[in-house]
């Protein structure tokens, strides 16, 4: 039978449901030993004789799967968003000459994306003083009327970068001024 089954397997008049009877025929069970994101298959076979074999084989990973980030470049973005903005990530990862998976440069965008996907927050420098939310919050006002401040001088503030959150200097002498000007104001109601 060893020496027929090549030529009944190559046979032009052997059809897939005969190659898959004769399989049936030959085979006890196939155990298949596989990881996510891992190309590499191994097979275990027992023949129905119970002798057993291993086969090392690879499968294609799905394309967003072979695009993801390796687990070393997360890891960096995890250690480095400790004291780096996402903006200096990139130009750290573009001067060493490093690559996403597909071959191309990092971007902000990259970077971010990274960050969402394995919850890894932004660098967010140390603040001397508070948030908009915060500000609007103990003036008992929107955050519309903070940044309407911000934005025409009433109220001085920093934004270390995009995306990243005001720190507004808040002292006592300057809270009272705005508590005036809210109490003056026939416009601003409190927010509660």
């Amino acid at each position: 039978m060893a020496h027929t089954l090549p030529r009944v397997w190559g046979s032009a008049t052997t059809t897939c449901k005969d190659r898959k009877r004769i399989l049936r025929l030959l085979i006890e069970d196939v155990t298949v030993f596989a990881e996510a994101r891992n190309p590499e298959v191994r097979l275990g076979l027992r023949w129905r004789n119970q002798c057993c074999e291993e086969i090392h084989t690879r499968k294609a990973l799905p394309k967003g799967t072979a695009r993801k980030h390796t687990a070393e470049q997360t890891e960096k973005v995890r250690e480095l968003a400790l004291t780096m903005t996402d903006k200096q990530m990139v130009i750290y990862f573009n001067e060493l000459g490093v690559r996403t998976p597909e071959g191309r440069i990092f971007t902000v965008a990259s970077i971010k994306w990274i960050r969402y996907s394995n919850k890894i927050p932004a660098f967010s420098l140390p603040r001397q003083g508070f948030t908009v939310k915060e500000v609007a919050q103990r003036l008992e006002v929107s955050t519309h009327v903070v940044y309407y401040w911000l934005e025409h001088g009433m109220l001085q503030g920093q934004k270390i970068g995009p995306g990243l959150p005001w720190d507004i200097p808040l002292d006592e002498q300057i809270e009272i001024a705005l508590r005036q000007r809210i109490q003056n104001s026939g416009h601003l109601t409190p927010v509660n």
